[in-house]
């Protein structure tokens, strides 16, 4: 047994114990990719908050606290909630998507 370590682009840089029957190149780990850094950091005052209410695949809602500005599914990561981004929010596919209540299209802005 040997110890390796790891290293490629975008990964985890890793020491691994290995066994000469295991082969070193299909060993490697994703490091935790925390993408949308801004959704990491609280609001600064409670002008900047935004309730935001979603609903779990069970129907169960789950209220948490953002804030003006940011990314819905990086918010969503944040918390724990699962929510499908397939493109992580680079808005080339459909997968994460906000539905607005009708009674709400007034008082938004324009995109």
């Amino acid at each position: 047994i040997s110890t390796v370590k790891l290293v490629r682009a975008g990964l985890l840089h890793k020491n691994i114990a290995v066994n000469r029957y295991y082969p070193v190149r299909n060993l490697f780990q994703s490091s935790v990719l925390h993408h949308g850094e801004f959704e990491w950091t609280d609001p600064k005052s409670e002008d900047e908050v935004v309730n935001i209410t979603f609903i779990d695949k069970d129907g169960k809602k789950i209220d948490i606290r953002g804030k003006v500005g940011d990314n819905v599914l990086f918010l969503a990561q944040r918390y724990g909630i699962e929510m499908e981004g397939a493109c992580e929010a680079s808005l080339a596919c459909t997968t994460c998507h906000v539905y607005v209540e009708g009674e709400h299209f007034d008082i938004l802005p324009s995109p």
